[in-house]
């Protein structure tokens, strides 16, 4: 399984900035983490078409991890998509994204696919004879998922979504090679408990949680202005006043093997 990222940037968008979202894939799936920037473009790129996509997971409704939905379906339907999409999500998403199709008049009566959504949280659905994945709610302003892959039973790799940090996902995901977690940036949330209100982490929160669960790979996200280095520098340097494992920036289009 690898896994390649379209975008790393939060929702502050800037010359340097494309929003968070990332490609998961094996030989016989490919799910789409979040639906933004310009995700045909994205995964054309890689070989992969929109209608080799397997599925989409949606994290949440905010308009960085979602505004790109309506185009992808539109863009099946165009290319003549028969077999039918996946989509976890939580209810109140899909009901968002839902909307979102309606309202640009993307009816599931004439896409001439089906769209088949699965909302239930910590259920383990089957994706191939190897891999499993969990949903698991988040804490963030609005109902929020996060996702975990599992290979025949281990965890293999989590993705946190936005979120305030919380017992319940670290340790869920505590012995998983692979967990990318959103962080705040220093700059504009310079205290843990300003960060937690609004549904984020700070650097020093997730350095502290992430050292309390022993993980072994930490993989910051979500975060403005990611590409330049100094701002990488200040966010490794806060997690490291807590954290003594591995810390991994993500950089766009690269393929991580997992």
């Amino acid at each position: 399984m690898y896994y390649t990222f379209q975008g790393t940037g939060g929702a502050l968008q800037n010359k340097n900035s494309i929003h968070t979202s990332f490609l998961i894939s094996e030989e016989s799936f490919h799910f789409l983490i979040d639906c933004s920037g310009n995700p045909v473009y994205f995964i054309s790129h890689i070989d992969i078409s929109v209608s080799d996509l397997t599925g989409i997971l949606l994290t949440h409704g905010h308009p960085d991890h979602i505004y790109a939905f309506p185009s992808i379906i539109h863009q099946m339907y165009l290319n003549h998509r028969t077999k039918p999409l996946y989509v976890f999500t939580n209810e109140y998403t899909k009901n968002r994204a839902e909307s979102i199709l309606n309202a640009f008049s993307i009816y599931k009566e004439k896409l001439g696919f089906q769209i088949k959504w699965y909302e239930d949280h910590n259920y383990i659905y089957s994706l191939n004879n190897s891999i499993t994945l969990e949903m698991i709610p988040m804490k963030h302003k609005i109902p929020t998922s996060g996702f975990l892959f599992y290979r025949n039973g281990n965890p293999i790799l989590a993705y946190s979504a936005d979120t305030a940090p919380h017992d319940d996902f670290f340790q869920k995901v505590k012995k998983t090679k692979v967990v990318i977690h959103e962080t705040a940036s220093p700059d504009k949330y310079k205290t843990n408990e300003k960060a937690i209100k609004n549904g984020h982490t700070s650097p020093e929160a997730l350095g502290i949680y992430a050292e309390k669960y022993n993980i072994r790979c930490l993989c910051p996200c979500h975060i403005n202005d990611l590409c330049f280095s100094e701002k990488q520098k200040e966010i490794a340097n806060a997690i490291k006043k807590h954290y003594s494992g591995e810390i991994k920036f993500p950089v766009t289009g690269k393929l991580y093997k997992i």
